[in-house]
């Protein structure tokens, strides 16, 4: 694997690549989530096929940035940054998360003109197809589930371990301090955006991967938007929630496997 870093409005950006070492490669380009570490795409990238060239992107929301980021630009002002910092042209992009819809969010851009052509992975994406949904209630109730998402995310992490209840809860106070207000307000500005994307913009194959027990992202969301891309096929997962990354790392690489290779396959 190597590396390379550049400094952006006072933080950091990275590309990691891997994968094949023809330049000719496929490319695809990943992305993490919110306080996801880039390098959680790993154990996927490691069953993933090894005729394509990888690079993830890893982004000032990585947690260890702090939550200010968001004050210099927005999520999908990022990724174009990071896009034409590292001068890519990408055959394909895969985002968990947050990063999902930041990578809708860019793609549905003037930015991303020129890269709506490759195969697009969206696993366990935020969205909403109405503003009308976002009400109070609906924001009371994200608010008020957010423990319970930082909870799931230090079992699935926890490596299948039992973790006493109250070190749980010890875990999870930490967790949401280090979560922090600004990054929680990112994703929720982020969120409330959705139903203004123009999403017939997104005219390439697209493949949206859930959990069915996601309360946060669920998969009536996910359908709503294969209801709003023009061309869109789904994956929901049974008994998995939000982290598929390590909790399904292996289906979910069998899924992005699959739809990258029927996609560079159709390709002249």
């Amino acid at each position: 694997m190597t590396s390379q870093s550049v400094r952006l409005d006072g933080y950091t950006l990275s590309a990691h690549w891997s994968g094949a070492a023809d330049d000719d490669a496929p490319l695809v380009v990943l992305l993490h989530g919110l306080l996801e570490p880039a390098m959680v795409w790993a154990p996927v990238i490691a069953k993933l096929p090894s005729y394509c060239r990888y690079v993830v992107l890893d982004m000032p929301w990585n947690g260890q940035q702090g939550g200010h980021w968001g004050m210099r630009r927005r999520p999908e002002s990022w990724m174009d940054a990071a896009m034409k910092a590292f001068e890519l042209q990408p055959d394909a992009f895969v985002a968990h998360s947050f990063g999902a819809s930041t990578l809708l969010s860019y793609l549905a851009s003037d930015a991303a003109a020129g890269l709506r052509h490759g195969a697009t992975i969206l696993v366990s994406p935020f969205y909403k197809r109405r503003h009308a949904e976002f009400d109070w209630d609906l924001f009371r109730r994200y608010v008020a589930h957010f423990p319970l998402f930082v909870e799931e995310s230090v079992s699935q992490r926890s490596g299948g371990r039992t973790i006493d209840r109250d070190l749980m809860s010890r875990m999870v106070e930490t967790g949401c301090e280090t979560f922090g207000v600004y990054n929680w307000m990112e994703f929720w500005q982020l969120f409330s955006r959705m139903p203004s994307l123009d999403l017939q913009r997104l005219t390439q194959p697209v493949l949206l991967i859930s959990g069915a027990d996601d309360f946060s992202a669920p998969p009536a969301d996910l359908r709503a938007l294969a209801a709003a891309l023009p061309q869109c096929s789904t994956e929901i997962l049974p008994q998995t929630g939000h982290f598929l990354l390590d909790s399904r790392h292996a289906t979910l690489a069998s899924y992005i496997g699959r739809f990258l290779g029927a996609h560079f396959h159709a390709l002249p």
